[in-house]
């Protein structure tokens, strides 16, 4: 389990479900299980509804994940468990605010990131996170990520920096785009151009988005890479 606390004073779950998704940010939530008034929560990012059993045996009411399937709805209820689903970009999603509120600039390259790309879970099969920055700031964000969220951080390769979240999930943070495998058709020429073609969101000014054609030519040249 990523983390687990006790609320101040117990909430009804429909008020604790308007809660989380408040604070998240998140355009609604799905929940279900004992109705049982909330008081001790576990929280997992991702996809973390196989847990159940463990935030039951650490003395839990509830448990905050995401991409919840109908028949785990079920077994929490059986269980005798609170089940809300957040969502699995508002569940991750604080690796973005992490890089945001230090001012450092960001490209969702991969991953839930790029939910407005892939709406639905099922989309979204990807096993890690990818985002981009810029390689004079790497060792900023990466040092932030791994004091403000826990993450382990692995040893740098010659474009990225692995990191693990405690609840498993793998972000790569990105410096380059650029690998040795790209020496085709112009990918590196291309792709070292790729900051040219982000343009920042009015709502969060440091997310960057890519243009289309940058951002489909990215993951052609990934898809022929592997």
């Amino acid at each position: 389990l990523c983390r687990m606390g006790t609320l101040k004073a117990p909430m009804t779950l429909e008020d604790f479900a308007k809660f989380v998704c408040r604070k998240l940010g998140s355009n609604g939530v799905r929940y279900a299980g004992a109705n049982k008034p909330v008081s001790r929560v576990a929280v997992g990012g991702g996809s973390c509804a196989d847990s159940q059993d463990a935030a039951i045996a650490a003395g839990c009411d509830t448990f905050v994940t995401s991409d919840v399937k109908y028949n785990q709805f079920w077994d929490a209820k059986d269980l005798g468990m609170n089940l809300i689903d957040a969502g699995h970009f508002p569940t991750e999603n604080p690796v973005c605010a992490v890089l945001a509120e230090a001012s450092i600039p960001y490209i969702p390259l991969k991953g839930t990131v790029l939910r407005d790309y892939y709406p639905e879970a099922w989309m979204r099969t990807s096993c890690d996170i990818d985002i981009l920055v810029k390689e004079e700031i790497l060792d900023t964000a990466t040092t932030l990520l791994a004091e403000k969220l826990q993450f382990d951080v692995r040893p740098k390769s010659d474009h990225d920096v692995t990191l693990i979240a405690p609840n498993g999930v793998h972000l790569e943070l990105h410096y380059d785009t650029i690998q040795e495998r790209y020496e085709v058709n112009g990918c590196r020429e291309t792709l070292a151009q790729i900051w040219d073609h982000a343009k920042p969101r009015e709502e969060r000014p440091y997310h960057l988005w890519l243009t289309d054609e940058m951002f489909y030519f990215y993951h052609m040249a990934h898809m022929a890479k592997h």
